[in-house]
C-alpha cells in the first residue's frame, strides 16, 4: 500500500452493514474523493464515523483527507487511532510522521520514520521525509547570524528564500514527470501527491499533479490542482492556461477566455493561449474578436496553418474573398489543413467567376479525399462553368453514386446539355431534377414535346 492511496476508500465488504443512508453516505464520499473534492469527502466520512465510530476503513481515508486539507492535527488523530490495529505498517507510521513533521514534532516524526525504514528500508517517502527532516533540524540548530541591520532600508520588498528541500524530494518530482511523459499518469498521481504531503505549496508538483489528472479526465481534481499552483506561483501562466482547456472541455467558454487572457498577460508571446482564445470566442459567435486573437497567432508563428485557415473561414463568410484567399494559400502545403484550404480555395475563385484557379484548387482538394461530397459538387459546378460539359456530366454521376445530386445541378446541366444540342442527355438530367423538384417540370415536358 502506498501513502498516498490510504485517501481511497477501501471496497465495502460483503457483510458490511446495508443501511441504505450509509451505503448513500459511503458512495457520496468515494464520488468526492475521486473527484479531488476533499473537504465535502472528509464531511461525509465524518457523519459515517458518528454511525460507526470503530469502522477503521473510513478513518484512513478520513485522515487523508485532512492532510490535503493541511489539518495535520486531525489527520494525526486518525492515523494514531489507526495504529494499534497496523503498528507494523509503514505507509502508516509516515502518514503519521508527515503530521508530526507539519506540526513541528520533530522527534515524535523521527521515531516513527525509524520505525517506517526498520519495516521498510526501500520505502521511498520514509527516505524522503528523513532528509527533509535533517534539514529542518540543521535550519533549527543553526547559529543565530552576525548583528542585524542598523540601517532600514524603506520601500525595499523582502525576498524570502525558498524553502530548503532535500534532493529526494526533487527526485520523487522527477519521478512523477517521467512517468507522465511515459503515459503512466496514475503512478504521476502517487508520486505527486506523496511529494506534497512534504511541500503542500509546492508549485511544481502541483502542476504535474492538475496535468496527470487532466490526462486521467479527472477534470474537477485538475482543476483544484490547477488552482493551488496559480496560488502558489501567480506568475506562472501555464496552470491558468490548462485551467482553462479544463473549462474548454467542459464547454464554460466565459472562464476558459478569462483564464486565457491572464496566461496571455502573464506570457505575451505564448501561442497556444492565444490560439485557444481564437477558438473560444469562434465558438461562442464572435468572430471579430476571433479574428484578432487569430491575427496576434499567425503574427508570433506564421507556420501555424490552423490559425490561417480559421482566419480563411472568418473572412470567407463576411464575404472578404480576396483576403480569405491569402489565408487559405497560407495553409496548402500543411497535410492536415490541405483538403479544407484547397476546397474553400476553390470555393473563392468560383464565387468570384475565376474558374481555372477554382478548377486547380478543387482537383487538389479532391485527389486528397475522392469521396468528399462537397469537393466533387463544386468542381462539377466549375466545370459547368467552363462548359467542359463531359467532365461536369462524369463528376455528377460521381457524385450521384453516393449521394444526393442537388435538383439545382441537375437543371443547369440539363440546361447546357439541351443548348449543346444533346437532346437525350438533357432529358436524362431533367428527369433527375423534376424527381427532386416538381417545380422543374415545365422545361422537362417542353423538351419532350420538341421533336
Amino acid at each position: 500500500m502506498q501513502t498516498a492511496k490510504v485517501v481511497q476508500l477501501p471496497p465495502r465488504p460483503a457483510n458490511a452493514p446495508t443501511d441504505p443512508r450509509l451505503v448513500e453516505l459511503e458512495d457520496r464520499a468515494r464520488t468526492a474523493v475521486e473527484r479531488g473534492r476533499s473537504e465535502e469527502a472528509a464531511a461525509h466520512l465524518e457523519q459515517l464515523l458518528l454511525h460507526d465510530p470503530e469502522n477503521w476503513r473510513v478513518r484512513l481515508p478520513l485522515g487523508a483527507c485532512y492532510q490535503r486539507l493541511r489539518r495535520w492535527s486531525d489527520a494525526a488523530r486518525e492515523f494514531a487511532l489507526c495504529l494499534p490495529l497496523q503498528p507494523d505498517d509503514p505507509d502508516l507510521l509516515v502518514s503519521l510522521a508527515v503530521c508530526y513533521f507539519h506540526d513541528s514534532n520533530l522527534p515524535s516524526a523521527r521515531r516513527l520514520i525509524d520505525r517506517a525504514l526498520s519495516r521498510d528500508p526501500q520505502h521511498r517517502l520514509a527516505s524522503t521525509l528523513l532528509a527533509q527532516l535533517d534539514i529542518e533540524e540543521q535550519r533549527l540548530n543553526a547559529p543565530e547570524s552576525g548583528e542585524g541591520l542598523i540601517v532600514e532600508l524603506e520601500n525595499i520588498p523582502l525576498v524570502y528564500a525558498e524553502p530548503a528541500i532535500a534532493q529526494e524530494w526533487t527526485a520523487l518530482v522527477r519521478d512523477a514527470e517521467l512517468a507522465l511523459d511515459q503515459g503512466h499518469h496514475e503512478e504521476a498521481v502517487l508520486r505527486t501527491e506523496e511529494a506534497l504531503l512534504l511541500h503542500p505549496d509546492a508549485f511544481p508538483a502541483l502542476f504535474v499533479l492538475g496535468f496527470a489528472h487532466q490526462r486521467l479526465g479527472n477534470r474537477e481534481a485538475a482543476a483544484s490542482a490547477y488552482r493551488q499552483a496559480m496560488e502558489a506561483n501567480p506568475a506562472a501562466w501555464q496552470p491558468a492556461f490548462n485551467l482553462a482547456l479544463v473549462h474548454w472541455e467542459e464547454g464554460r467558454l466565459d472562464e476558459c477566455v478569462a483564464l486565457c487572457e491572464r496566461a496571455v498577460a502573464l506570457e505575451p508571446r505564448a501561442v497556444d493561449p492565444l490560439w485557444r482564445l481564437a477558438l473560444a470566442h469562434e465558438r461562442a459567435d464572435r468572430p471579430r474578436a476571433a479574428e484578432c486573437w487569430l491575427l496576434r497567432v499567425v503574427a508570433l508563428d506564421p507556420s501555424r496553418s490552423a490559425a490561417w485557415l480559421r482566419l480563411g473561414l472568418i473572412r470567407l463568410r463576411r464575404g472578404q474573398l480576396r483576403p480569405a484567399i491569402e489565408c487559405f494559400e497560407r495553409c496548402l502545403a500543411a497535410r492536415d489543413t490541405m483538403e479544407t484550404a484547397a476546397y474553400h480555395l476553390g470555393l473563392c475563385h468560383l464565387r468570384l467567376g475565376e474558374f481555372d484557379p477554382a478548377q486547380r484548387a478543387l482537383e487538389a482538394a479532391r485527389a486528397i479525399q475522392p469521396g468528399n461530397a462537397q469537393v466533387t459538387l463544386a468542381l462539377a459546378l466549375v466545370r459547368l462553368a467552363q462548359n467542359d460539359l463531359e467532365r461536369a456530366q462524369a463528376l455528377t454521376d460521381d457524385l450521384r453514386r453516393s449521394a444526393p445530386v442537388p435538383a439545382s445541378l441537375s437543371h443547369r446541366l440539363a440546361f447546357a446539355w439541351q443548348a449543346a444540342g444533346h437532346r437525350e442527355a438533357a432529358l436524362r438530367e431533367y428527369r433527375h431534377a423534376v424527381a427532386l423538384d416538381p417545380s422543374l417540370a415545365p422545361g422537362y415536358f417542353a423538351l419532350q414535346s420538341d421533336v
